[in-house]
């Protein structure tokens, strides 16, 4: 089944960042836990951990790219 994994608020002030660094390529199996992408806002860089295990199908952003909360990030096929 394929999930999507949004950009979820980092604290109360963190709700936008720059997409600086992907952990994973396409077609790469993740477990939960994993750091998946980093992103950095004006005080801090953050890796964001995939909350479930599976295939990364698709990366929704790019490194460079701005993303705000809500935004998709990736796109993962998990087992049934």
């Amino acid at each position: 089944m394929e999930e999507e994994i949004r950009f979820s608020p980092i604290n109360d002030e963190i709700v936008e960042g720059i997409v600086t660094y992907w952990y994973f390529e396409e077609d790469e199996e993740i477990e939960i836990g994993d750091d998946l992408i980093e992103i950095s806002s004006a005080e801090n860089t953050y890796s964001i951990t995939s909350p479930i295990a599976g295939v990364l199908l698709e990366r929704c952003v790019e490194e460079g790219e701005k993303v705000v909360v809500g935004n998709n990030l990736a796109i993962i096929d998990t087992p049934d």
